[in-house]
């Protein structure tokens, strides 16, 4: 009875109305490059790497200032065969993030297909002295290995 009681009570209390205020434009901006950022990577699970791409390019473009979409876009555009874009995707991600160790390496190997092996020693070198892998042996063997060939 005195749950019920209770209940009656909050549920008779008018909810407090806080005025409607818009966005900041950097907020704006942020929260649409998460969404974007979300259904690129859903898309990319569904393996709609044209449709993931898409997504990744517009939050890419929501926030400039940051690598986060632009990463899995390197390998997005890897899996569609756009190599040069790949490339240019990477060289901008180490550019924003020069310790990212994933795309370096991810670049390396793309460099390393398209046979251009000066500058994928270069990248592979920058990848395997990461200071992110001190933790992550087994990464930087990895790196390594496609270094030694």
């Amino acid at each position: 009875m005195m749950g019920w009681l209770l209940f009656v009570i909050l549920v008779d209390v008018p909810p407090e109305r806080v005025p409607w205020t818009p966005l900041p434009a950097t907020e704006a901006a942020r929260r649409e490059a998460l969404t974007r950022f979300g259904l690129g990577r859903w898309r990319a699970r569904e393996e709609r790497p044209a449709s993931a791409a898409k997504e990744f390019e517009a939050a890419a473009k929501a926030d400039p200032d940051s690598p986060g979409p632009l990463r899995p876009l390197v390998a997005v555009y890897a899996e569609l065969g756009r190599h040069a874009a790949a490339i240019r995707t990477a060289r901008k991600v180490l550019e924003l993030d020069p310790d990212d160790a994933d795309t370096a390496h991810k670049l390396g190997q793309i460099l390393y297909e398209g046979r251009k092996y000066a500058d994928a020693v270069t990248v592979l070198k920058q990848a395997a002295s990461s200071p992110r892998l001190e933790r992550a042996p087994a990464i930087r063997i990895g790196i390594l290995r496609d270094l030694a060939r």
